[in-house]
């Protein structure tokens, strides 16, 4: 049975929300559909909602994205992470990205506006209708692989929306994988038109954190090689090191995995949680 903090957040979701979105619940977990603008279509979405009273201001609120082939329940469904985030007090929005969707709005395909839905659709939907704190101060981003990519790319791009990002094996130089994971379905030639990919590559976007307050953390395993992980995120931190931006950077021991990223992203959430709730202490790492 719900708690009854819980069955009147959803009570007050249903009355806020719009009608044609539906809310169907399990246990601490809801399944959001409703109508997209920017995708022109019906979207769905979960949001996990820690139990008890929410603080004062609201549910601190971590998005957290999937990878390629992969969905909105990925992480549900294959990791702990709805108990971390509980003993956190961290709400959770899981979007569904499409499986190879990158979290751009893409200038070929115009129905793959992954960037202007998690932007311009979710995150008012979700704090219109839920008890979120929803100033910049309680967001963060967080995701793996192409989700990785996404969280560190969005967060970059609209550093006025979230206070923190964190990246688990994410694919952060994406020039380096021109021919993979469809990305030529999403973003012209890349040798005739590279002006389009540099404004979304997370390699190409680091100079825009110079000066930022944006905390970044990021993490991969150290046998990651076949896709490039490894590669990608030993460039990038150096590329911020260099540039002088301050960010919290692991490599573990793992490839990518779910046995990888069901162990790590208890580390992501409550170092999310920690800046949430002013516990942010946390120097950078090499």
């Amino acid at each position: 049975m719900a708690h009854p903090d819980l069955r009147a957040a959803i009570a007050l979701a249903a009355s806020l929300l719009p009608p044609s979105v539906t809310l169907a619940q399990s246990g601490n977990l809801i399944t959001v559909s409703h109508h997209s603008p920017s995708l022109g279509r019906e979207a769905t979405f979960e949001v996990f909602l820690p139990g008890g009273e929410p603080p004062v201001e609201g549910w601190p609120v971590l998005y957290l994205l999937h990878g390629a082939f992969g969905g909105y329940r990925d992480w549900t469904q294959n990791t702990n992470v709805e108990s971390i985030a509980g003993a956190a007090r961290v709400m959770l929005v899981l979007p569904d990205g499409g499986e190879f969707g990158w979290y751009l709005d893409s200038p070929v395909e115009p129905e793959s506006q992954r960037e202007s839905y998690i932007i311009r659709d979710l995150i008012p939907l979700v704090d219109e209708g839920f008890p979120t704190r929803r100033d910049r101060a309680g967001r963060g981003i967080c995701g793996l692989s192409m989700g990785g990519h996404g969280a560190i790319s969005l967060a970059t791009k609209h550093p006025h929306l979230f206070a923190s990002a964190s990246s688990l094996s994410g694919i952060m130089v994406l020039q380096n994988h021109i021919d993979r994971w469809e990305l030529l379905r999403r973003l012209p030639d890349y040798q005739t038109s590279p002006e389009y990919w540099e404004p979304h590559s997370c390699l190409t976007l680091a100079p825009r954190l110079v000066g930022t307050d944006l905390r970044l953390m990021l993490d991969c395993g150290d046998s990651d090689l076949e896709t490039g992980a490894t590669q990608d995120n030993r460039i990038y931190h150096a590329r911020l090191t260099e540039l002088g931006v301050p960010h919290v950077f692991h490599e573990h021991p793992g490839g990518h995995s779910w046995e990888y990223w069901g162990e790590h992203i208890g580390e992501h959430v409550r170092w999310h949680a920690d800046g949430f709730y002013g516990r942010a202490g946390i120097p950078p790492v090499d």
